[in-house]
């Protein structure tokens, strides 16, 4: 999994798991991404997205 996703009240936060080449983007990174906000677009109680990394 390149991605760590958590709801915290309205905030989901989405976390990159690829410390070992500093949580740099590739295909797979950009479209675990891409889905994670997908379905916290569609999800009403999401209020905020945050991303960070690990």
């Amino acid at each position: 999994m390149v991605v760590e996703i958590e709801n915290v009240g309205g905030v989901r936060v989405i976390t990159f798991q690829r410390p070992e080449v500093l949580n740099a983007f590739n295909d797979e990174l950009g479209l675990a991404v891409l889905r994670a906000v997908e379905e916290a677009s569609a999800d009403e109680s999401v209020r905020c997205i945050v991303l960070t990394g690990s």
